[in-house]
């Protein structure tokens, strides 16, 4: 049990039928079902417009799952497609509906999975290209870019790393304060960028670092380097655009450095450059600050060959005042298989509640939830999460062979057990 003080409220402070034709009664004549025959559907016409609004955040060029990106890739998944789609396997959706209400859950409508179908058994026909190219990329929609936050220039991490954390200092050139309604990573090389971090930098604490290190940005395994208050945005695969609820905000003052943390993982791509950019939309009006701050269990003991092995830990609220969480986002790696969050009031009495509950954990399928209404946590109660791993040989995602001892660690092939949330106070 852990208890979170003054320095938590410190930080909380600053802040998707044919018709059949009928002989009369009695008539001699033949049926005449010569009527017109609807066409089958095409990639161009019909399926990419489906693929670029659900699927290509994900299976998109330079994204780490399979591609669907043209006619000749998403053809030759027709099939799986739409069996991915029927089973609502696809759109991925790791959460459990029995917690907290959630929103944003992604689904295909009724007539998409039709046409999908219809497509397949025409045999996935191409069709025309359509006057507006394929992109490659999801859909825009209602995202709008107002700042965008770019490394400096290309980065190669080293090929001998087994990963590498690189800082990149931004200047966005603020003269008066924002806030982040919504950011999206558009990662400059998706098979080597295992996630991206966004904090402010109001001090510009990191500008010296970064002079310090002869190479792009500077070298920063774990955090950035100095103590942060302030993480403005979080990018893993698996993610799309991430929209804060209705209302609400991430402030960044006026005057301040961004830094852009890229976590590496070089093997899956030697020698292979990235230069990433977040995207941020932001607020028109006033809205309510949002911190996002990490519940953190750092004492991870899991042992070879345990294919359900349970870590759990909890903190206690002791900050003077209730707070309001409005999302959640876990986070484990290769070795994860589900995770649980809960909360329990203050009084003897007071019921446990599942706040987020991911019971089929997939690394490449990463997301932040947000509630339908926020939800109170009381000052006093107590947070629980509980993280499980398969660190058997049995694991298809087990990255070591043999499988060895696992303890916490920033390095894919070791292990995470956290959820970021989104509070107000």
């Amino acid at each position: 049990m852990q208890t979170i003080g003054m320095w938590m409220a410190l930080a909380l402070a600053s802040v998707l039928g044919g018709c059949e034709s009928i002989s009369p009664v009695g008539s001699d004549d033949p049926v005449d079902d010569t009527g017109p025959v609807a066409s089958p559907p095409t990639y161009h016409a019909d399926v990419a417009p489906i693929l670029e609004a659900n699927c290509l955040g994900c299976h998109g060029e330079g994204q780490v799952a399979t591609l669907l990106d043209g006619h000749a890739s998403a053809s030759a998944m027709a099939r799986q497609i739409v069996d991915w789609t029927a089973s609502d396997l696809m759109p991925p959706w790791s959460a459990s509906d029995a917690c907290v209400p959630l929103v944003g859950k992604p689904s295909l409508g009724d007539a998409d999975k039709a046409t999908l179908a219809a497509w397949a058994d025409a045999g996935a026909p191409e069709g025309e290209p359509t006057s507006a190219e394929d992109s490659g990329m999801p859909a825009e929609g209602d995202f709008t870019v107002d700042l965008t936050v770019s490394m400096p220039e290309p980065f190669i991490p080293e090929v001998t790393a087994a990963d590498e954390y690189r800082c990149f200092v931004v200047d966005p050139g603020l003269t008066e304060g924002v806030d982040v309604t919504a950011f999206r990573v558009v990662p400059g090389n998706a098979r080597i960028v295992h996630h991206v971090l966004l904090f402010g930098d109001p001090d510009g604490e990191g500008v010296a670092l970064d002079e310090a290190d002869p190479e792009p940005g500077y070298a920063c395994f774990g955090d950035p380097g100095f103590d942060v208050l302030q993480t403005l945005g979080i990018w893993a695969p698996g993610m799309d655009e991430v929209r804060m609820p209705e209302g609400t905000g991430i402030p960044i003052s006026a005057g301040s450095k961004l830094i852009l943390q890229v976590h590496y993982f070089p093997a899956n791509d030697p020698g292979g450059a990235d230069q990433s950019v977040v995207e941020l939309e932001l607020a028109d009006d006033p809205v309510i600050s949002l911190l996002l701050f990490p519940f953190v269990d750092y004492e991870l003991d899991i042992l070879a060959g345990e294919a359900d092995h349970v870590e759990s830990f909890s903190y206690t609220l002791d900050i003077g005042f209730d707070l309001k969480v409005w999302g959640a986002g876990p986070h484990m790696h290769l070795l994860g298989t589900s995770l649980v969050l809960r909360s329990s009031g203050p009084e003897a009495e007071d019921e446990d509640t599942c706040i987020i509950d991911i019971p089929k954990w997939d690394f490449e399928f990463q997301r932040f939830f947000f509630f339908e209404e926020p939800y109170t946590l009381r000052d006093g109660s107590t947070l629980e999460i509980e993280c499980h791993y398969d660190n058997s040989e049995d694991n298809p995602n087990q990255p070591n062979d043999p499988p060895q001892d696992v303890n916490w660690g920033d390095g894919t092939e070791e292990e995470m057990c956290l959820v970021y949330m989104a509070f107000s106070i």
